[in-house]
């Protein structure tokens, strides 16, 4: 929605500042072309740092999941308003496995983030963090939810690091989820003795078997 009124107003100042004077050889509009090109610059600000931070996402989409074609898609404020049926944070459709899709408050979430110093994070920023991360174990095309979960936890590091994390917290993500959010997920999601170890990483499983077999 945001997009698309930044490209209203863009042909709204198009028609006030050349059409009107140049075409219908009216008096130049100061007023009308000042206010849109401020709303504007305002609305063009925000979705420059939506589209940051599917870029940031994508980034940590590839270096979690090892999937070059995997990219982040943050949900939309209009599409989060109408979807009233799922309490999912993230998902990864089997129409579009490689695109993982972060709900519309995680994706607000993370942007704050973004725009702060990065060496720490909010209980709330740090779940996001972690979905991102969750949804790109998905993009890897790992669907069982317990082993998914136990790997993005022992991946958490390389999203915070891909996102521009600092050297500090990259290093705390993954022991910080593991304590505060780890022990309160879904018994569908707790994989039994999943641990911060590399034996419960199973895409770097994945892909060591992979380099042996090749």
């Amino acid at each position: 929605m945001r997009l698309y009124f930044c490209y209203a107003l863009i042909v709204l100042i198009c028609y006030l500042a050349v059409w009107r004077p140049l075409i219908m050889k009216k008096v130049f509009p100061v007023i009308s072309v000042s206010l849109c090109a401020i709303l504007l610059a305002i609305t063009g600000f925000q979705e420059y740092k939506w589209q940051m931070v599917q870029v940031k996402g994508t980034e940590a989409v590839k270096a979690v999941s090892l999937n070059k074609d995997g990219y982040l898609q943050c949900q939309r404020f209009s599409e989060a308003f109408f979807d009233i049926h799922t309490t999912r944070l993230g998902s990864v459709s089997s129409a579009h496995p490689n695109r993982a899709v972060v709900n519309y408050e995680e994706c607000l979430e993370i942007q704050d983030w973004l725009a702060g110093n990065k060496s720490s994070a909010t209980p709330k920023q740090l779940q996001a963090l972690h979905v991102l991360t969750h949804e790109a174990v998905h993009v890897s095309k790992e669907y069982n939810e317990a082993v998914t979960e136990c790997t993005a936890v022992n991946r958490d590091h390389l999203t915070a690091k891909a996102m521009g994390g600092s050297k500090q917290f990259v290093q705390e993500m993954p022991q910080r989820y593991y304590t505060e959010f780890f022990p309160r997920m879904r018994s569908d999601y707790i994989l039994a003795g999943c641990t911060i170890s590399p034996e419960f990483d199973s895409i770097a499983a994945k892909a060591k078997t992979k380099v042996k077999t090749s």
